[in-house]
Protein backbone atom coordinates (compact mmCIF):
# COMPACT_ATOMS: atom_id res chain seq x y z
CA UNK A 1 0.00 0.00 0.00
CA UNK A 2 1.82 3.15 -0.43
CA UNK A 3 2.10 5.74 1.83
CA UNK A 4 -0.06 8.78 1.49
CA UNK A 5 2.25 11.92 2.44
CA UNK A 6 4.73 9.49 0.30
CA UNK A 7 2.49 9.86 -2.68
CA UNK A 8 1.72 13.70 -1.87
CA UNK A 9 5.41 14.63 -1.50
CA UNK A 10 5.69 13.39 -5.43
CA UNK A 11 2.85 15.47 -6.32
CA UNK A 12 4.08 18.59 -4.36
CA UNK A 13 7.47 18.07 -6.07
CA UNK A 14 6.31 17.36 -9.69
CA UNK A 15 3.91 20.54 -9.58
CA UNK A 16 6.38 22.91 -7.55
CA UNK A 17 9.08 23.72 -10.23
CA UNK A 18 6.02 24.36 -12.69
CA UNK A 19 4.70 27.53 -10.24
CA UNK A 20 8.13 28.57 -8.63
CA UNK A 21 8.30 30.66 -11.53
CA UNK A 22 5.11 32.06 -11.47
CA UNK A 23 6.28 34.68 -9.41
CA UNK A 24 9.42 35.99 -9.96
CA UNK A 25 9.36 39.74 -9.65
CA UNK A 26 11.54 42.61 -11.02
CA UNK A 27 12.48 45.30 -8.30
CA UNK A 28 13.88 48.37 -9.88
CA UNK A 29 15.45 50.78 -6.96
CA UNK A 30 15.34 54.56 -7.06
CA UNK A 31 19.06 54.22 -7.81
CA UNK A 32 18.41 52.06 -10.71
CA UNK A 33 19.60 48.50 -9.59
CA UNK A 34 17.54 45.90 -11.36
CA UNK A 35 16.66 42.76 -8.55
CA UNK A 36 14.92 39.71 -10.30
CA UNK A 37 13.55 37.99 -7.29
CA UNK A 38 10.89 35.59 -5.62
CA UNK A 39 10.31 37.64 -2.46
CA UNK A 40 8.49 41.09 -2.81
CA UNK A 41 10.71 43.74 -3.63
CA UNK A 42 11.96 45.19 -0.61
CA UNK A 43 13.91 48.45 -0.05
CA UNK A 44 16.82 49.63 1.85
CA UNK A 45 16.66 52.83 4.09
CA UNK A 46 16.19 56.01 1.90
CA UNK A 47 15.15 54.41 -1.07
CA UNK A 48 12.33 53.69 -2.86
CA UNK A 49 11.69 50.02 -5.14
CA UNK A 50 9.44 49.69 -8.05
CA UNK A 51 7.92 46.42 -8.98
CA UNK A 52 7.81 46.10 -13.06
CA UNK A 53 5.24 43.21 -14.08
CA UNK A 54 5.47 43.93 -17.60
CA UNK A 55 8.94 43.30 -18.91
CA UNK A 56 10.73 41.31 -21.61
CA UNK A 57 13.46 40.04 -20.02
CA UNK A 58 11.23 39.01 -16.89
CA UNK A 59 9.30 37.27 -19.64
CA UNK A 60 12.86 35.46 -20.94
CA UNK A 61 13.81 34.39 -17.49
CA UNK A 62 10.80 33.34 -16.53
CA UNK A 63 10.31 31.61 -19.69
CA UNK A 64 13.80 30.09 -19.20
CA UNK A 65 13.66 28.68 -15.45
CA UNK A 66 9.78 26.86 -16.53
CA UNK A 67 12.14 25.30 -19.54
CA UNK A 68 14.72 24.05 -17.25
CA UNK A 69 11.84 22.45 -14.98
CA UNK A 70 10.31 20.67 -17.55
CA UNK A 71 13.69 19.02 -18.93
CA UNK A 72 14.56 18.52 -15.05
CA UNK A 73 11.24 16.60 -14.42
CA UNK A 74 11.31 14.90 -17.56
CA UNK A 75 15.11 13.41 -17.04
CA UNK A 76 13.61 12.16 -13.21
CA UNK A 77 10.86 10.30 -15.01
CA UNK A 78 13.34 8.81 -17.37
CA UNK A 79 15.80 8.09 -15.12
CA UNK A 80 13.30 6.57 -12.59
CA UNK A 81 11.82 4.19 -15.24
CA UNK A 82 15.24 3.30 -16.61
CA UNK A 83 15.62 1.87 -13.35
CA UNK A 84 12.95 0.79 -11.74
CA UNK A 85 12.58 -1.64 -14.46
CA UNK A 86 8.39 -1.99 -14.33
CA UNK A 87 6.12 -1.98 -18.04
CA UNK A 88 4.75 1.75 -18.79
CA UNK A 89 1.82 1.49 -21.09
CA UNK A 90 2.97 1.84 -24.89
CA UNK A 91 1.08 4.82 -25.60
CA UNK A 92 1.70 6.66 -22.43
CA UNK A 93 5.63 6.14 -23.04
CA UNK A 94 5.35 7.37 -26.90
CA UNK A 95 3.46 10.17 -25.64
CA UNK A 96 6.40 10.92 -23.02
CA UNK A 97 9.25 10.09 -25.45
CA UNK A 98 7.69 12.75 -28.09
CA UNK A 99 6.82 15.46 -25.66
CA UNK A 100 10.27 15.00 -23.20
CA UNK A 101 13.34 14.24 -25.45
CA UNK A 102 13.79 17.78 -26.26
CA UNK A 103 13.91 19.13 -22.94
CA UNK A 104 15.41 16.47 -21.80
CA UNK A 105 18.26 16.19 -23.72
CA UNK A 106 18.46 20.13 -23.00
CA UNK A 107 18.72 19.12 -19.59
CA UNK A 108 21.28 16.95 -19.67
CA UNK A 109 23.25 18.99 -21.59
CA UNK A 110 23.15 21.98 -19.19
CA UNK A 111 24.37 19.29 -16.55
CA UNK A 112 26.93 18.09 -18.50
CA UNK A 113 28.43 21.59 -18.66
CA UNK A 114 27.93 22.52 -15.26
CA UNK A 115 29.84 19.10 -14.37
CA UNK A 116 32.82 19.83 -16.71
CA UNK A 117 33.46 23.08 -15.00
CA UNK A 118 32.87 21.73 -11.11
CA UNK A 119 35.84 20.16 -9.72
CA UNK A 120 33.84 19.15 -7.06
CA UNK A 121 31.95 16.24 -9.30
CA UNK A 122 33.39 13.34 -8.50
CA UNK A 123 32.71 14.37 -4.70
CA UNK A 124 29.12 14.74 -5.05
CA UNK A 125 28.75 11.34 -6.59
CA UNK A 126 27.20 10.16 -3.83
CA UNK A 127 23.80 10.05 -2.97
CA UNK A 128 20.01 7.88 -3.06
CA UNK A 129 18.21 10.72 -4.75
CA UNK A 130 17.32 11.78 -7.81
CA UNK A 131 19.30 14.19 -9.13
CA UNK A 132 21.32 14.17 -11.89
CA UNK A 133 24.84 14.11 -9.98
CA UNK A 134 23.62 10.90 -8.84
CA UNK A 135 22.56 9.27 -11.63
CA UNK A 136 24.53 6.35 -11.45
CA UNK A 137 24.25 5.57 -8.16
CA UNK A 138 21.64 2.50 -7.46
CA UNK A 139 18.61 3.12 -5.68
CA UNK A 140 16.15 1.67 -3.92
CA UNK A 141 12.75 0.90 -5.24
CA UNK A 142 11.32 2.71 -2.39
CA UNK A 143 13.47 6.35 -3.23
CA UNK A 144 12.42 5.43 -7.09
CA UNK A 145 8.74 5.17 -5.81
CA UNK A 146 8.13 2.71 -8.86
CA UNK A 147 5.00 1.35 -7.94
CA UNK A 148 3.69 5.02 -8.73
CA UNK A 149 5.94 5.74 -11.51
CA UNK A 150 3.18 5.33 -14.46
CA UNK A 151 0.79 7.53 -12.70
CA UNK A 152 3.09 10.54 -12.21
CA UNK A 153 4.40 10.27 -15.49
CA UNK A 154 0.80 10.57 -16.69
CA UNK A 155 -0.01 13.69 -14.19
CA UNK A 156 2.83 15.32 -15.54
CA UNK A 157 2.30 14.98 -18.56
CA UNK A 158 -1.17 15.98 -18.44
CA UNK A 159 -0.36 19.34 -16.68
CA UNK A 160 2.69 20.55 -18.59
CA UNK A 161 1.79 19.12 -22.51
CA UNK A 162 -2.14 18.54 -21.92
CA UNK A 163 -2.06 20.86 -25.53
CA UNK A 164 0.05 18.44 -27.04
CA UNK A 165 -1.92 15.49 -25.98
CA UNK A 166 -4.71 14.15 -28.47
CA UNK A 167 -8.21 13.68 -26.65
CA UNK A 168 -8.06 10.05 -28.08
CA UNK A 169 -4.71 9.09 -26.62
CA UNK A 170 -5.45 10.84 -23.47
CA UNK A 171 -8.93 8.73 -23.47
CA UNK A 172 -6.86 5.64 -23.84
CA UNK A 173 -4.13 6.31 -21.17
CA UNK A 174 -6.90 7.04 -18.92
CA UNK A 175 -8.66 3.75 -19.52
CA UNK A 176 -5.16 2.01 -19.53
CA UNK A 177 -4.17 3.26 -16.00
CA UNK A 178 -7.56 2.56 -14.05
CA UNK A 179 -7.40 -1.38 -15.44
CA UNK A 180 -3.81 -1.43 -14.51
CA UNK A 181 -2.59 -2.55 -11.55
CA UNK A 182 -1.42 -0.75 -9.25
CA UNK A 183 2.67 -1.79 -8.79
CA UNK A 184 3.34 -0.98 -12.40
CA UNK A 185 3.63 -4.58 -13.41
CA UNK A 186 2.74 -5.85 -16.60
CA UNK A 187 -0.47 -7.27 -16.56
CA UNK A 188 -0.17 -9.81 -19.10
CA UNK A 189 2.87 -11.27 -17.03
CA UNK A 190 0.71 -11.30 -14.49
CA UNK A 191 -2.10 -13.51 -16.17
CA UNK A 192 0.53 -15.85 -17.27
CA UNK A 193 1.93 -16.24 -13.78
CA UNK A 194 -1.26 -17.01 -12.30
CA UNK A 195 -1.64 -20.11 -14.76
Amino acid sequence: MLNPVVCFSVVLILLAPLSAHADLKKCVSSSGTVTYTDQPCASKAGESVKEVRDDAALKKISSRIKEQDVGKSCWQLSHRYSQCNVAVEHLLMSNFRENCSIPMHQFERERAKENSRSRNYREEQEGNDLEYNHRYTSKSRDVLECDGLQRNMWDFLKSTFNDKISQQDAKAIDYKLQVAPADGRDPVILKRNKH
